[in-house]
């Protein structure tokens, strides 16, 4: 249960981040989502999803993406509306739509502790 938590936090958190980009361009608004969900996920300085550790600095991968949490290629959207039950289909669908296109991330993130934005390779 533990897992599928974790599982669906970091779903929760990617499909904000997901939404929150568009094709034309980063502007402040989009860092702003990003902010708060990464200030959402480690508040006080903690991780709140998982074993409740103590963060000083984060890795943050250096471009967007969405994976999923149920699968490879498909997420289980069913199980997922058990624990977010205001997630509406037109979300689904924006997030689904998002998740295509990966945009590069800039260090403009105003959170209160240091990140690192890293590559894949």
């Amino acid at each position: 249960m533990k897992r599928t938590c974790s599982r669906l936090s970091y779903l929760f958190a990617t499909v904000l981040i997901a939404l929150s980009w568009s094709a034309s361009a980063q502007d402040t608004n989009e860092y702003k989502v990003y902010d708060a969900v990464v200030r959402h996920m480690f508040r006080d300085g903690i991780t709140q999803f998982d074993m409740k550790a103590k963060v000083d600095q984060i890795v943050i991968r250096d471009r967007t993406q969405s994976g999923y949490a149920y699968g490879p290629s498909e997420e289980n959207w069913e199980q997922v509306k058990i624990r977010l039950r205001s997630l509406s289909d037109d979300t689904i669908a924006g997030y689904e739509t998002a998740r295509k296109t990966e945009f590069y991330l800039k260090t403009k993130l105003d959170i209160p502790f240091k990140y690192l934005l890293i590559g894949d390779k």
